[in-house]
């Protein structure tokens, strides 16, 4: 009698800690970044699952680095899904929080996905004084593109001559997670 109650026990005890273990190793390996742009006030968070980036945030929540008159419009909110190494899924919020695009990103006969997204859902032509951003996907082949994984891009676009000090900046995240804010990385990459 004694005996199968300690089997009993000891079966309880081993059942629970393959529980505790099961449940916290899938949190070991999850982890977030978050990297800021000292340039624009721009903010990256960066989500990795078992060593991989699975997601990346990039928005503009305050734009005080820039004139007043572009404030209140500059603002954004951009993610990215990393569903494959072929596929990501692009969610686009403008200024009033409202969502300009939802979907799947494209090839459009490249090598690599690409959306290009406007400050208004559904717009097609260039015809507002507002954020547009091109957002590029390399995830099939980083290795032919130094190593990046996504790579943002956004530009107050101007119905007349670009003025000086218009909203813009970029951002490159590498295969590994790691976020360059440099231009001349970024000028590298294909558009």
């Amino acid at each position: 009698m004694m005996n199968i109650n300690l089997r009993k026990l000891f079966l309880c005890i081993l059942s629970s800690m393959a529980v505790v273990l099961f449940l916290t190793s899938g949190a070991v390996s999850a982890s977030t970044k978050t990297y800021r742009d000292h340039h624009d006030n721009a903010v990256v968070t960066v989500h990795k699952r078992a060593g991989k980036v699975t997601s990346v945030v990039y928005q503009l929540k305050h734009a005080n680095k820039y004139k007043k008159r572009y404030q209140k419009r500059s603002r954004f909110y951009t993610k990215v899904s990393v569903i494959n190494s072929k596929t990501a899924k692009l969610i686009r919020k403008n200024y009033k929080g409202t969502v300009t695009f939802n979907d799947k990103m494209r090839y459009y006969g490249h090598l690599y996905a690409s959306e290009q997204t406007t400050p208004i859902k559904g717009m097609t032509g260039d015809a507002t004084d507002a954020i547009f951003m091109n957002v590029a996907y390399y995830g099939k082949n980083p290795q032919k593109y130094h190593n990046a994984l996504l790579s943002f891009g956004y530009w107050w676009n101007t119905m007349d001559d670009t003025p000086k000090g218009n909203p813009e900046g970029n951002v490159i995240v590498f295969k590994n997670g790691r976020v360059s804010f440099s231009d001349d990385l970024y000028s590298k990459l294909p558009d």
